[in-house]
């Protein structure tokens, strides 16, 4: 009794084209699966087969077509609405920024010397300084003490006694 024969090897050629007609079905598959229109409060995303385009296997010279989809949004018209003033906000701040541009570039472009004086009427033109310091406190008119003809909003006007209650105490914590 002799040996049976091996079996005669697969042809290579077959074997990865059979491979990659499967991959391509597979990838086809869930390109159909995966593209799920949904329906929302905000509004509606939809995907349609819209044509498709040609790709040969540079192996086996096989041409597939491989379908393309377009998705499409719709907003709901309270979403839509949102969208539109969202929008409008954009462009008012952005059109804002543009027209300030100019006044930074001036400013920007002006010298600033800190010892100078802030420009003033009759000042040097074109130097930038630093205004003035306030020299003196205005503490303002007297408190008022009453309101109306409903009488003292305080009690007593001498707080003396609360005050070195309030001290007494920081004192004590402070102090073992």
């Amino acid at each position: 009794m002799g040996k049976p024969d091996a079996p005669t090897p697969p042809d290579p050629m077959r074997t990865a084209a059979a491979q990659t007609g499967t991959n391509v079905s597979t990838a086809v598959a869930n390109s159909y699966l995966n593209n799920v229109n949904q329906v929302t409060p905000d509004g509606s995303l939809t995907y349609n087969a819209t044509g498709s385009h040609s790709w040969t296997d540079p192996s086996t010279g096989t041409t597939y077509q491989i379908p393309t989809f377009t998705s499409t949004q719709t907003l709901s018209e309270a979403g839509q609405k949102l969208k539109g003033t969202t929008d409008q906000t954009k462009q008012g701040l952005a059109d804002m920024a543009l027209a300030q541009t100019g006044r930074v570039s001036n400013l920007l472009g002006t010298p600033f010397d800190p010892g100078a004086n802030a420009p003033t009427a009759g000042s040097a033109a074109g130097i930038m300084g630093v205004p003035g310091a306030a020299t003196s406190y205005d503490p303002g008119g007297e408190i008022q003490r009453e309101f109306g003809d409903a009488g003292k909003i305080q009690g007593a006007d001498d707080f003396s006694a609360d005050r070195q209650r309030v001290e007494d105490s920081l004192m004590a914590r402070m102090n073992p």
